[in-house]
């Protein structure tokens, strides 16, 4: 089986979420399964990055990319492509797959939350753009015409959705609980080409509970450093009050990952003069997560959490705002981590605080959350793979 998975980024464990999945799916299906794992992407990722190796990779670039997604599905004999996220390239796959491999099957995998992509383009937003001086003409024109442009943005949203689940053999959601939110966005009635296939594991073992003694007192965020999405600034200001408390000075907090507002969340700590918190950079995260005792998720929307899992996995507690639905599928409120309700930062900082002074709590929810990550595991959600893709084969 012969399989092409696309990405607007070249596929790196360490450079975000799909990115990562990308790169388990295609390394334990080709180990597992034998299947010959390709890839194709628009945008290259910086030498610095460790990559995914496939049987072979294309930069498609942002040119005469037809030409090239052709030829590679022919050269390669694709069976199936999995078109991670990307509602732009569904009808152009459907297109050149009747054209020239008309067996190949097109499965569609959304990632996000059904119609947060509406929240890229909002009022403030485009204030913060013109702040930092980015694409000054086109964000005044923005800014002018909102209410236009918002409506073109919705209802061409609309449309994108519509037409991804009409050209795509299967639309893959991380949850159960996003189906009528995207068949509400696409205007659909049929419900037979959804799947639910959450994310797995990214770690191939499991943080022994006997050796919990050895964690530090370390509050951990790996996270991709934009404010649009994951809201850091909101988990400065919950650390800022945690900070102030005596019982708490032996508590540090350690921030994995890289991003545009980088250097906003290092004004924030400086101008607040916060002591115990130290940006790591791009890092792989799993030494972070063994040592860490609790994880901290803002997030304004996801499509999973992925980290939230890995924290799990590393016997790491997570803390996470109830902002979009398939939190409730990873995390049971009170048991392997906490729900706050989005915004609530006095709440979030009593939640963290309480777990921070009472260890044998902190323990027995970490026990909890190693266990229940396990619904998870890499043999399980790479079963259900296996079983989606040879649907979709024996009916080509």
């Amino acid at each position: 089986m012969n399989i092409l998975f696309y990405t607007c980024w070249e596929v790196s464990p360490q450079k975000g979420g799909i990115e990562r999945i990308t790169s388990t799916i295609a390394g334990e299906l080709s180990k597992k399964y034998g299947a010959a794992c390709y890839s194709i992407y628009q945008i290259p990722i910086a030498n610095t990055f460790v990559r995914t190796s496939f049987v072979k990779t294309c930069c498609i670039g942002t040119r005469n990319f037809k030409e090239k997604i052709s030829s590679f599905i022919i050269e390669n004999q694709i069976d199936i492509i999995i078109n991670q996220s990307d509602f732009y390239l569904t009808s152009l796959f459907r297109e050149i797959v009747n054209a020239v491999r008309p067996q190949c099957k097109i499965i569609f995998c959304h990632h996000f939350a059904p119609g947060n992509e509406i929240g890229n383009f909002s009022f403030s937003g485009i204030l913060q753009e013109i702040r930092l001086k980015k694409k000054l003409l086109r964000n005044y024109l923005n800014l002018i015409f909102y209410p236009v442009v918002k409506w073109r943005i919705t209802h061409r949203l609309h449309l994108n959705y519509g037409k991804t689940y009409r050209y795509s053999d299967c639309v893959v959601l991380l949850s159960c609980k996003f189906m009528k939110e995207f068949m509400k966005w696409g205007k659909i009635t049929d419900s037979s080409k959804f799947r639910e296939v959450h994310n797995s594991l990214s770690f191939n073992s499991f943080f022994d509970i006997k050796e919990y003694g050895q964690k530090e007192k370390t509050v951990l965020i790996v996270a991709r450093m934009s404010e649009k999405q994951k809201k850091i600034s909101l988990a400065l200001k919950i650390w800022k009050e945690l900070e102030k408390a005596p019982l708490l000075s032996d508590w540090k907090l350690k921030i994995v990952g890289l991003g545009n507002d980088l250097d906003r969340y290092r004004r924030f700590v400086a101008r607040n003069r916060l002591k115990r918190v130290s940006f790591e950079g791009l890092q792989i995260p799993d030494p972070y997560y063994r040592e860490a005792s609790l994880f901290m998720m803002t997030s304004a929307f996801e499509g999973w959490g992925l980290t939230l899992t890995e924290a799990q996995q590393m016997g790491c507690v997570p803390l996470a705002f109830d902002s979009y639905a398939s939190l409730s599928d990873i995390i049971t409120d009170g048991e392997n981590g906490y729900i706050v309700p989005y915004g609530d930062l006095r709440q979030y900082a009593d939640k963290m605080k309480e777990l921070m002074l009472d260890t044998g709590k902190r323990r027995k929810m970490a026990a909890n959350a190693i266990e229940s990550s396990k619904r998870f595991e890499k043999r399980v959600i790479m079963e259900q793979w296996k079983s989606l893709l040879d649907e979709l084969t024996l009916k080509a």
